[in-house]
């Protein structure tokens, strides 16, 4: 008789994303595998919010600043980017009430962002 095998589900996070200055508030509660990387996160935010990807973005933690690298910012003298190919949500929103901060056309602020609680996997 073969063995049974048992699947292994994906972690999902929870996060939701806030739109800063809006009255009423804009926002979406969106769920994510946590082993997504910012590229795709960035995607995924994209889509939710109906944009065509148009303008630079960024994310950050505290003081890491993670998005698409520029060469030339060295150059320029402002600090380094960590490349969000490979950074994963789980790296950066470990625990639930983790927050962290997507800027978008870095005129609009999707702040604060975080991991509000786990979602079932069925």
């Amino acid at each position: 008789m073969p063995a049974k095998r048992s699947a292994v589900l994906p972690e999902i996070y929870q996060i939701k994303v806030t739109l800063l200055g809006t009255s009423p508030p804009i926002w979406r509660r969106l769920l994510v595998p946590a082993d997504v990387t910012l590229t795709q996160l960035h995607d995924v935010l994209q889509a939710a919010m109906g944009w065509d990807d148009g303008h630079m973005h960024e994310f950050s933690i505290g003081p890491r600043r993670i998005g698409r690298p520029n060469p030339e910012d060295r150059l320029m003298g402002m600090p380094s980017m960590e490349n969000e190919r490979t950074v994963r949500l789980s790296g950066i929103l470990g625990s639930v009430g983790s927050k962290a901060v997507y800027t978008y056309d870095f005129g609009d602020s999707w702040e604060p962002w975080h991991r509000s609680g786990e979602a079932a996997s069925s």
